[in-house]
């Protein structure tokens, strides 16, 4: 028994065995894990059997955009309700801009919700707080959603229609680097409601380029979610067999991969955002961005100014390198993070947007960082 035991048959069989007992508990594993954490794979299909695929016509008629992806609907009421339950009238002018915005703005504002102002009054937004403390005429034409990328070229598309505009105002939030590489906003944010955002985006060729918006209109609709769930800077892989194979890829996808690290760094006391920042790929796209606002200001001889937005004070500090790279260039870049604000009352909680607190300690942080020039 004991030579039996030794021959070459017998230990081939041997190791087969527990190899494939191996790869057989490797793959219950990842299985197991594809249940547990399901954000770790694709959302493509969970999200397409959320679609309401009756409201893409109504979209291309009233919102979207060949350049910038989407815009406000001009001359409209989108009533919303805020954090705590309240109903919030937002108000569009004719230019898609808040209702306040005059022609004869002098200060132009481009950026996210947060420059929008989203969950509060139309007064009640930072730039019409800002346009109070300056005696300044404003305009705003944040767009809830967009990316830096796509502010950048609002900017461009409505500057003209404020001849006496002087200074350029780009609003980030930490957050948005993440939406500079992406072409498809739901490939990013797994429980968004807002179905339709394609947009353009930073690639990365022999050097980096804008990706314009594709051509959805005529295209199908779930032809395009599909496409654009896979090919995605943030796709993920599905969850299906070999499941070991597919969480060994999904954990080098650069959604898990900077997910991650954000996690750790927030367990470890590190500021969330600061991954992004930290990682020369976004952060050269992000820096392209910028340089593309300031030079675009600066062709119409307008003072740029880029503001840098926390979401909450759990993290004031994540873009604080990248600011500081541009100290002695010739435009505003500041950190809203360095303010003295109430960051118990910024915001109702996570997931929210700011108060009205909140809105006019940003407008007070952007009024002194520009206090010259007003």
């Amino acid at each position: 028994m004991a030579r039996l035991a030794r021959t070459p048959g017998i230990r081939v069989a041997f190791w087969t065995i527990l190899v494939v007992a191996g790869l057989l508990l490797a793959e219950l594993g990842a299985y197991s894990l594809s249940l547990l954490s399901r954000d770790l794979y694709s959302h493509e299909d969970r999200f397409l059997e959320r679609i309401d695929f009756g409201t893409y016509q109504r979209y291309l008629e009233s919102r979207f955009d060949p350049v910038v992806g989407w815009i406000n609907q001009p001359g409209s009421t989108l009533t919303k309700e805020t954090c705590t339950g309240n109903p919030i009238d937002h108000r569009a002018n004719d230019l898609g801009a808040r209702e306040y915005s005059s022609v004869d703005a002098e200060v132009v504002f481009v950026g996210d919700s947060f420059t929008w102002g989203s969950e509060v009054e139309d007064h009640e937004a930072y730039p019409a707080v800002l346009a109070g403390l300056a005696g300044i005429d404003v305009a705003n034409h944040g767009v809830a959603a967009f990316g830096p990328l796509q502010a950048t070229l609002r900017f461009e598309q409505v500057v003209d229609n404020h001849p006496s505009a002087r200074i350029a105002v780009l609003g980030i939030m930490y957050e948005n680097i993440r939406r500079v590489p992406t072409a498809y906003f739901p490939a990013l944010y797994l429980r968004t409601r807002f179905h339709w955002g394609f947009k353009p985006y930073i690639a990365r060729g022999e050097q980096l380029y804008i990706e314009p918006v594709p051509d959805i209109t005529g295209a199908d609709p779930k032809i395009l979610v599909r496409s654009a769930f896979r090919d995605d800077y943030w796709a993920k892989p599905k969850a299906r067999f070999p499941y070991t194979v597919r969480l060994l890829k999904t954990l080098q996808s650069n959604f898990v991969r900077l997910r991650i690290r954000g996690k750790l760094n927030e367990w470890s006391g590190i500021p969330k955002f600061a991954a992004d920042y930290e990682d020369p790929d976004l952060s050269a796209r992000l820096r392209f961005v910028m340089d593309r606002f300031i030079a675009s200001a600066h062709e119409r001889g307008i003072h740029p100014a880029i503001v840098f937005i926390p979401q909450s004070g759990n993290d004031l500090t994540s873009p604080a390198s990248l600011i500081a790279e541009y100290q002695d260039s010739d435009a505003t870049v500041f950190n809203v993070g360095d303010a003295d604000m109430d960051w118990e009352n910024y915001r109702h909680g996570p997931g929210c947007h700011p108060t009205p607190s909140g809105y006019r300690d940003i407008a007070y942080a952007v009024y002194q960082a520009l206090r010259d020039r007003l």
